[in-house]
């Protein structure tokens, strides 16, 4: 019996293996349904994110970028 079910895998490369490896993306608990940034390697089951962008730490400080501010 199978803890997940897959609903698709990718070909990336898998620091752990060190070598291009299956990913597939394990059942999301978290309700992101196909969405789910979570992605696990199929030989040693290291998990990787991917499909998402990071916050850009500036407009949470409040700080203008410094492109905006050239004259």
């Amino acid at each position: 019996m199978s803890i997940y079910t897959s609903i698709m895998t990718i070909t990336s490369w898998c620091a752990t293996c060190r070598a291009e490896q299956f990913f597939e993306r394990p059942e999301c608990v978290d309700g992101h349904a196909v969405d789910c940034p979570e992605w696990a390697c199929v030989e040693c089951g290291e998990a990787i994110m991917m499909g998402f962008e990071l916050a850009d730490p500036r407009a949470r400080s409040g700080q203008p970028d410094r492109a905006s501010n050239v004259a």
